[in-house]
This record gives structure tokens, sequence and C-alpha cells, in this order.
């Protein structure tokens, strides 16, 4: 009965999070949040609700592996 977020880092990866973001949804249906809506160092971040019953947590992190993944190989392109 709480909300628990990830801010996850993403500077490893892109200096754009947003485009992130609609890569993996469009890959893998996963919504997260790119973390330029919440202001201050949030373009190279993501947020991710975790506040969710652990099945569906790891199919999300699952998820999210995997569009890191194939983002990286498109981006190396």
């Amino acid at each position: 009965e709480a909300t628990y977020l990830l801010w996850v880092d993403c500077t490893a990866v892109t200096a754009d999070a947003e485009r992130l973001c609609g890569f993996i949804r469009e890959r893998t249906g996963l919504y997260i949040t790119a973390g330029n809506q919440y202001r201050g160092n949030g373009k190279t971040f993501v947020r991710i609700n975790a506040a969710c019953p652990m099945q569906t947590l790891k199919d999300g992190l699952n998820r999210f592996a995997k569009g890191v993944s194939e983002y990286l190989k498109t981006e190396k392109k």
C-alpha cells in the first residue's frame, strides 16, 4: 500500500531517455516514463513503477533488459 518507484540512470545506454522509452515501448510493449518529465537531470533517467506483484515486476524487468539490449544493437549500426 505504498508507491515504489525506480529511478534508473541510463547514461551508459543513451543521452536521450525519452527516445529509449519509446523504443522499448514499441519493441516490448513495456510502458516506462522518461525522466525528463520530472525536470532536473531526468533527460538520462527512466522511472519504473515497481508497485506490482512480483511476477509482473519480473516480466517488466525482463522486457526492460530486452529493450535495452535491442536498443544498443540498433544504435551500433
